[in-house]
């Protein structure tokens, strides 16, 4: 099983999600909110109002994974109830979406479809790749580093995983000098605070290859 994901879950109206965070608790993982329904069982657009206004406590300051938009209906324009996208992308959470693809808004920003039904198999997949462009720059950051050397720098791989608030890099590869691994620990580093997302503490290891 893959690791347990806070998984944010915003619908285009209250209730279409009940299904796919059905689905999601079964899998293991956990599914927020970032809303509070002014109407039990609502299913108006207008029928929700925003966590971090009402109680003073955004679901995205707590360490999610991944977003889940829900909109079953072809519609055009985000709706009232969608604002969680917005605050998802800009703190660099990917957005994975439930629904048809048909003059869809989110698109050129969504991580991910869900296909098949198959949400927690898209949310899980959606978390891996959203590491990529961070993996693109700390490999670019520590090419020089490691030619300097006289490693190959595609013999060197990184890991990245992350429990709120720690994310952990860990990069493998030849036997190197520990002054080498704190040059390339600081190019991790500069790395991280380059990309889009903020995180509360950041662990870099160089593990040696036997």
């Amino acid at each position: 099983m893959t690791k347990p994901l806070d998984v944010l879950l915003i619908e285009s109206r209250t209730g279409e999600g009940v299904d796919d965070a059905d689905r999601l608790e079964a899998a293991g993982h956990r599914v927020h909110r970032c809303w509070t329904p002014t109407e039990t069982g609502s299913t108006s657009e207008t029928g929700a109002l925003c966590t971090g206004v009402t109680a003073d406590d955004c679901p995205l300051e707590h360490g999610i994974d991944v977003a889940l938009l829900v909109r079953r209906r072809i519609t055009p324009r985000p709706t009232s109830s969608e604002g969680g996208v917005s605050c998802a992308l800009r703190a660099g959470v990917p957005v994975v979406e439930d629904g048809p693809d048909v003059f869809d808004p989110y698109e050129p920003w969504l991580a991910a479809r869900v296909a098949g039904g198959d949400v927690a198999t898209a949310c899980a997949e959606a978390v891996e790749r959203g590491f990529d462009a961070l993996r693109s720059a700390i490999a670019d950051r520590v090419r020089a580093v490691l030619r300097g050397a006289g490693v190959d720098p595609a013999a060197v791989s990184s890991t990245i995983s992350y429990e709120h608030p720690r994310l952990t890099v860990v990069l493998r590869g030849p036997v190197v000098t520990t002054p080498v691994q704190q040059a390339l620990g600081v190019r991790v580093l500069d790395a991280v605070r380059g990309s889009d997302r903020t995180y509360g503490q950041v662990d870099v290891a160089y593990e040696p290859e036997a």
